[in-house]
Parts: C-alpha cells; sequence; structure tokens
C-alpha cells in the first residue's frame, strides 16, 4: 500500500473531486495530459496484476496538437488524486512505456490512444543472449541471482537495461536457498521467466512502484492488520464499496513435496499441504531440487502452497478509486447487508477514470 497524506485518505473515502493526470516524459521533452489540461484526458483503464502493470489511455485531440506527435517510446507515469483540504494531491504509480500511439477521429471527434505497458511486461521482451548454468556447489543464493538478472550484471542479459532490485523485507529462504545446478538460462529466456521461477522458490513476493525499482517483501496473509478495510457502513468514516463477489475455490494443486533428485548422494524431503483442499479434491505436485536438508524442503514447500493460497481466488470488490492501493495488498471488505467480510490479498486491480 502506497503511502497517502491524511487528507488524501480522507478526501478518497467520499469519492468526489477526483482527479487523475498522465505525465509523458523523452528527454528533455514533457507532456501532462489531466481533467484541466488543453488536451483533456478522456478516459483510462489501468490494469496490474503480479506480473504485468499496463494502461490504455485515451486524450481529447480536436486541435490536432496529438497528430504531430511521435510518442511511442515515451514514458508515462499515471497518477491519481482527489482534491482535498491541502489542495491537489496525487499519489503516482509505477513507470510505463508507449509502445503504441494511435489517431482516431469518429463523429466528428479526435482522439488519441496511448497503448501503454509497465516495467514487468518490459522484462518479458528481454531474451537471453547466452545459455547460463551454475554448478552443484555453486554459492550463489536465490537474492544473489535475482539482483544479478535485473542489474543486467549476469551475462545472459548484460545487454539489457540495469534495473534495481530493493529488499523491503525477505523470508527465511531468500538469502539462503543455492538453487545451484537446478537453475538454469536456455538462449532466449527472458528475465520475467527467471524472476517467477526463482521467487516461486521462496515467501517472497514484488513488484514495481512509481521509483522503478523492483520491490521485494514477505507479504502479510493472515491475521488482523489489514493494509486497508473498505466498509459499507458509516460512510462518512470509512472507504465504502460498489459491490462484492464472494467465492470459494479449492487451491489446486494442494500438496507440493520438494525432494532430492534420485542421484544426490544425500536424499531430503518435505511437504506442505493446504489441508481443506486436500480433503476435498488431494491433488499433488512433486517438484525435484537440490537443497541442503529436510528442513529446508519443507520449507520451500511451504512457501509454494503459500503462493498457491494467496493467488486462489477468493471474490472481488468494485470500489471508489483508492490511490494507494497496489497488488499483493492485504485487505478486509466487510460487508453489513450480507452480514459478512471477505480478507485476502489483492491479486489484480484495474483502475478506470472516464
Amino acid at each position: 500500500m502506497r503511502t497517502l497524506t491524511s487528507t488524501l485518505t480522507s478526501a478518497q473515502k467520499t469519492g468526489e473531486s477526483m482527479l487523475c493526470k498522465i505525465v509523458l516524459t523523452s528527454g528533455a521533452n514533457s507532456y501532462t495530459y489531466g481533467i484541466d489540461t488543453t488536451n483533456v484526458l478522456l478516459r483510462l483503464s489501468h490494469p496490474e496484476t503480479p506480473w504485468s502493470q499496463t494502461a490504455k489511455v485515451t486524450i481529447e485531440n480536436n486541435d490536432n496538437t496529438l497528430t504531430a506527435l511521435s510518442l511511442e517510446g515515451y514514458q508515462g507515469v499515471i497518477s491519481y488524486g482527489f482534491n482535498t483540504s491541502a489542495g491537489d494531491e496525487y499519489s503516482a504509480t509505477a513507470p510505463l512505456k508507449v509502445k503504441g500511439h494511435e489517431l482516431i477521429s469518429s463523429g466528428g471527434e479526435l482522439s488519441c490512444l496511448l497503448d501503454l505497458y509497465g516495467l514487468p511486461d518490459q522484462l518479458g521482451d528481454d531474451h537471453a543472449s547466452t545459455a547460463f548454468s551454475m554448478e552443484s556447489s555453486d554459492p550463489r543464493t536465490v537474492k544473489t541471482l535475482i539482483t544479478a538478472i535485473l542489474g543486467a550484471t549476469l551475462a545472459p542479459y548484460s545487454h539489457c537495461t540495469a534495473i534495481t532490485a530493493t529488499y523491503d523485507s525477505e523470508d527465511s529462504l531468500i538469502d539462503v536457498f543455492k538453487p545451484a545446478d537446478f537453475f538454469r538460462i536456455g538462449i532466449g529466456k527472458t528475465r520475467l521467466a527467471c524472476l517467477k521461477e526463482l521467487l516461486s522458490y521462496t515467501k517472497c513476493v514484488g513488484i514495481f512502484k512509481a521509483d522503478g525499482q523492483y520491490h521485494i517483501f514477505s507479504p502479510t496473509v493472515s491475521g488482523t492488520t489489514y493494509d486497508y478495510e473498505y466498509n459499507d457502513t458509516d460512510l462518512a468514516a470509512n472507504h465504502t464499496f460498489f459491490s462484492k463477489v464472494y467465492r470459494n475455490r479449492l487451491v489446486l494443486p494442494n500438496k507440493i513435496t520438494v525432494k532430492s533428485s534420485a542421484d544426490h548422494t544425500t536424499q531430503y524431503s518435505g511437504s506442505a499441504t493446504d489441508a481443506t483442499s486436500y480433503t476435498l479434491l488431494p491433488k499433488e505436485n512433486f517438484i525435484p531440487m537440490r537443497v541442503a536438508s529436510s528442513a529446508q524442503a519443507q520449507a520451500i514447500a511451504e512457501a509454494m502452497i503459500q503462493k498457491l493460497q494467496v493467488d486462489h481466488e477468493k471474490g472481488n470488490g468494485y470500489v471508489p478509486m483508492n490511490c494507494g492501493q497496489e497488488v499483493y495488498d492485504y485487505v478486509k471488505i466487510t460487508d453489513a447487508v450480507e452480514n459478512d467480510n471477505r480478507v485476502g490479498n489483492v491479486g489484480y486491480l484495474t483502475r478506470l477514470y472516464d
């Protein structure tokens, strides 16, 4: 959850006087489009998942100003805000890149549609130039490898743009577990695929934030301390919601066993189970890995089960704009009408402005 000022937090609960803007920059060139600019920002769709950040932004172009611009490759930063007692306040989201600039003439009106994509999507376009493999005794941990891959210091990705990995919090595995000879990079494998694989061994997750850095942390997945709460009672004090969907689904697979390969000198094994789903429909997965002990194998299995539990859909909500909401936030929605609540981590979000 991005930190917001108290005045912005208070203002967004009313849902009134919402603000939205996009700032496009390339070198010394900069263009801003919002609700009060000459070329008005008409509408916007801005979805985010753990592995993707994209946006489609439509800007009024009746004066043909945007027709003369070539905005492909520009960096775009979308900010959301409200007019508060302190004035206009905004909260910026992670930077995107313009990959498409579309000019539209319809019904006597001109507009410009920008298609933008984020840093995780750009990692999916970064392909390994050479193969990479490690010996069984390689001492590099998951954390070391992630830092090198994002920092473009690992040989297959030395041609890529360096990105800073910031470790906001860590679990017990990320800087201890050494994937060694079980982690390989073939020619053409993307940085995004490497990131997904390495983080899958741990309880840690990551998202790109407004500073353009990849923030890695161990998310809150239980308890009664929430990143944010929505509640349809006492609307003057709470951030309400428009609708809520309650969903029950099985966790699949629901038992993970991590064990040494048959050719390893010493055999280790550990497993973790989602008990409720396993009782209803047992589905298991077996993952060979070079582990240092049975305790480490169990810790990795528990991390994998936790990821599956966080990722399986428990429901969704449609709420007035929350300027600070982020993927993986641990939230609670209290529904007085149905007399229940729903608690979980945000697996995806889509911001809409029109």
